[in-house]
Parts: C-alpha cells; sequence; structure tokens
C-alpha cells in the first residue's frame, strides 16, 4: 500500500399608443397636442444627469489614501472569512472639508469605480488580493461618511445615479479586509501600490462623466497573528507500506497479518504554549470508511475478491470524508516547530465474490487538517 500526502488548506419601459378619435374641432385636438409636448419636456428635464452637489464642492482630482496601521492583529477564522473583527479604515487626505453629494439624479447616469491598478495579484477567491503573506488577501472598498449602501462592493462597479431620494456622498474613507485564502497563515510585513477611480455622470462638467483619481502609494503594514501554522507537512510525500505475500485461505478466514505504518507530520509558524489540534482524513478508490479497493481492479494480474482495510492503531476505520477527520498525536516541540504522528494498520481482507491471486497494491492519499 503506497500513502501520499495532499495538503488544502458567486428596465425596459413599455408605452401604450393613444387611441384616435374622430372630431369635428381640429384646433381644440391641437391645443391638446402642445399641452402634451410641454408635459413631456418638464419631465425630462427633472430625470437629467445629476446636478451641482447641494454643498456646491468640487471632488479633488486625485486624493491619497492615509497610510495604514503599523501592526494589524489576526483573528482566527475560516477560509474565505475576514481575519479581523471589523474592517481596517483609513481615510482619504481629502483637501475639501465637506465632501460632494448627489441625489434625484436621472436614472440615465452613473457612478462607480475603475478597475485598479495595483501591485497585488489576485487571489483564488473573487474580489481579494494576495497580499504576499501566505494565507492572506485583502479585499479594498471605498467608503463615504453617510449612505455606504451606495459602495458596497470593491472596485470595479458601475450603477445607477439616485433618482429616488436617496443621496449619493462622494467616498471618505478607504476600506481594508483581510481575507483567509489558505489552510497555511504566515505574518510579516507587506507593501503594495493601489488607484482605482470614482466616477458620476453630471449636466455641469466637461466630459460629462469625470475622473477623480483615489491613490495609494507604498502602502505598508504588518500583519500578526499567534493562531495559525504557517504549513504542515510530512518529510516523507510518500510512505511505502509493505503489505507482503498473503496466504488466500488466511484472507479467507480473516487472519492475514496486519502491518504497521505511521505518518510523521510537522508543523511550522508558531511556537504556542497550548498545542493546536491538527486532523487526518484521507482518499482513495474506497469501497467505505476504512476499507480500499485494489488498484488497477478488473484487469487479468490483480487478485480479486480481496481490499485492504486501514485502520488507526486504536482499530478505528480511517475516515474518507473531512467531517470524520482523525486527530493525529502531539510529539513534540522544536523551534517554531510542533511535531504529530498519526498510526495505522493495514491488512488484506475479502469483500465479495470469488478470491483469486494476484497483484494487491492500493494507493491512499491523506490530507492535514490544521485549521
Amino acid at each position: 500500500m503506497k500513502t501520499t500526502a495532499r495538503s488544502p488548506g458567486k428596465h425596459a419601459t413599455t408605452s401604450t399608443p393613444a387611441s384616435r378619435m374622430a372630431t369635428s374641432f381640429p384646433r381644440k385636438a391641437a391645443a391638446c397636442l402642445s399641452l402634451l409636448l410641454i408635459g413631456s419636456a418638464w419631465t425630462g428635464a427633472a430625470h437629467a444627469l445629476c446636478g451641482r452637489p447641494h454643498n456646491g464642492m468640487t471632488y479633488p482630482d486625485s486624493t491619497p489614501i492615509a497610510p495604514l496601521p503599523t501592526t494589524i492583529k489576526l483573528d482566527h477564522v475560516g477560509i474565505g472569512q475576514p481575519m479581523t473583527k471589523d474592517p481596517i479604515t483609513v481615510p482619504l487626505a481629502l483637501t475639501i472639508s465637506i465632501v460632494p453629494n448627489w441625489s434625484w439624479c436621472g436614472n440615465d447616469g452613473q457612478y462607480g469605480l475603475t478597475t485598479p491598478k495595483t501591485t497585488l495579484q489576485p487571489s483564488n477567491i473573487p474580489g481579494v488580493y494576495e497580499t504576499g503573506i501566505p494565507g492572506v488577501g485583502v479585499r479594498i472598498k471605498l467608503a463615504s461618511d453617510s449612505n455606504n449602501g451606495f459602495w458596497s462592493s470593491a472596485a470595479p462597479f458601475e450603477r445607477s445615479t439616485p433618482n429616488a431620494g436617496g443621496t449619493l456622498f462622494a467616498p471618505t474613507k478607504a476600506v481594508f479586509e483581510f481575507v483567509r485564502t489558505a489552510m497555511g497563515v504566515g505574518k510579516g510585513s507587506f507593501s503594495f501600490d493601489y488607484e482605482t477611480q470614482f466616477f458620476i455622470d453630471t449636466n455641469y462638467t466637461t466630459p460629462k462623466r469625470p475622473h477623480y483619481r483615489i491613490v495609494g502609494t507604498s502602502l505598508r503594514t504588518s500583519l500578526e497573528q499567534d493562531t495559525y501554522f504557517t504549513s504542515c507537512h510530512t518529510p516523507r510525500t510518500v510512505t511505502d507500506v509493505n503489505m507482503g505475500r498473503a496466504v488466500v485461505a488466511e484472507i479467507k478466514l480473516g487472519q492475514a497479518k496486519e502491518h504497521a505504518f505511521s505518518l510523521d507530520v510537522q508543523c511550522e509558524g508558531m511556537n504556542p504554549a497550548t498545542k493546536p489540534p491538527v486532523k487526518v482524513y484521507f482518499e482513495g478508490n474506497a469501497v467505505r470508511d476504512g476499507l480500499l479497493n485494489l488498484d488497477g481492479g478488473g484487469a487479468a494480474n490483480v487478485a480479486k475478491g480481496v481490499g485492504i482495510a486501514v485502520t488507526s492503531d486504536k482499530g478505528m476505520d480511517v475516515p474518507f470524508t473531512k467531517g470524520g477527520a482523525l486527530p493525529l498525536t502531539w510529539q513534540s516541540s522544536g523551534t517554531n516547530l510542533e511535531r504529530y504522528r498519526f498510526s495505522g494498520k493495514a491488512r488484506y481482507v475479502a469483500t465479495t465474490g470469488e478470491m483469486t491471486a494476484g497483484k494487491a497494491d492500493a494507493t491512499l492519499t491523506y490530507v492535514l487538517q490544521y485549521e
């Protein structure tokens, strides 16, 4: 039997034609038509692009993002979850005391943020960038002092301007959500650049859609944590279990010899006072928990009616689902290192049908959990 390792870690509007009615009063009909045209023109003016902000302020052409905190402490969460209780919010270094705000704009306009320019690389989670620290990504949004529902998405996005009484306040701050992206989580400093542009359609600017740069240059922070391993691995990626030769009669009687094996695991990245749990489950061509089919089953040179039973050293069937993962036994500590072990046993067992001799290998992959 062979074991191998794998570590783991989304309006159209319709109009009804007016009916026609014969009449002998053409002048009156013409007067009604004139009134309708006036009403239509007045309605269009009320729902044009956004007019000047109520406070008359103009948003700056370019605005820096203020520095991040020097250090940020990360919490223990599941993959895909935010790693701080609240997002990290920093102000924009605006040169105006009151930001522009718009309301009752027309539904023919849009506002939003352009695709960011950044030194960060996208992660495997949409909208989240890798920080360069193992297992930690960052989602970046903008926010205002009021009505943050208008800024609930990360860049890029484009939405209709408010036309039903909602007031759109220009952005005043940047919001950073640190997100767990993998099983192993590291710590340390990282620095990056980030730029997006805020735009809004208006009837008082040239062009009608002006863009305003929001820029973070050499943004830097240090991420700290003491609840995650950076990685767990086995010194040997392949463990061979020599099953030897078995006699068909012994297998039929359930008397095949057991063969002990062990998986030694080293976890790095922290040296805590208490030893975090590390678990293991398995993947393979399994009949059920604890029972493997043979590799190449059905081939002429492969034994028939035989499987390999695999248990822990305490006699528990090894699990083939994440939910049934078994805890490893802690062994010892080293510098920034914890050592664990899984001990198991394997033996040939009869399955179904006629038993014939032949090659009898099976492969088992183990998956480590150390959340």
